[in-house]
């Protein structure tokens, strides 16, 4: 938005004042109306990063929990609790970048994930039924390792020590 909005203002003055004069047309075309291209480009990345950043930066109260150990079992996103009981093992991904230019994927983001095998299906956002396997996805994907890796240890130390099974893996994560 810092960008964008400077350069289609001054896009926006060059078309409008129609400067300036040059001796060929397509390069008086390309020097006017780059930069109001580029400033509408830029502010229409501003807008999407606003409206898709603003409500997750709102969320607050049940909504803002991702992933949590309570004494009945794992609550998820919008204070749904899957009862221990119902657990029948867990699955910790390590998402591994190994690609050369790391355009949207950087290390020091989260690259963890919790997949939880359930024993029956349950009344709880985000719950995968197929082939008769039931389990729930949690993607930790928009945090910085600060702020999950700890807290995402816990959970997987206390599942482990109410006796449901975790198995960790790794899986690669191209962007």
């Amino acid at each position: 938005m810092l960008l964008g909005a400077p350069l289609f203002a001054l896009g926006w003055y060059l078309v409008a004042n129609g400067l300036p004069e040059m001796p060929v047309r397509k390069a008086e075309i390309w020097f006017s109306g780059g930069p109001l291209i580029l400033g509408v480009a830029g502010l229409a990345f501003a807008a999407y990063g606003l409206v898709t950043g603003i409500p997750a930066a709102l969320r607050t109260g049940d909504d803002a929990i991702d992933l949590e150990f309570g004494d009945t079992g794992v609550i998820v996103r919008g204070g749904h609790v899957i009862p221990r009981a119902s657990i029948k093992g867990a699955t910790a991904v390590q998402y591994i970048n190994n690609a050369k230019a790391r355009l949207l994927f950087d290390r020091k983001h989260l690259n963890r994930g919790l997949v939880l095998s359930l024993r029956e299906p349950l009344d709880v956002p985000g719950v995968v039924s197929k082939d008769g396997k039931h389990t729930v996805r949690i993607r930790l994907q928009h945090y910085p390792a600060a702020e999950y890796q700890k807290p995402f240890a816990q959970v997987v130390a206390k599942l482990r020590s109410n006796g449901i099974q975790v198995v960790e893996t790794r899986k690669h994560k191209q962007t």
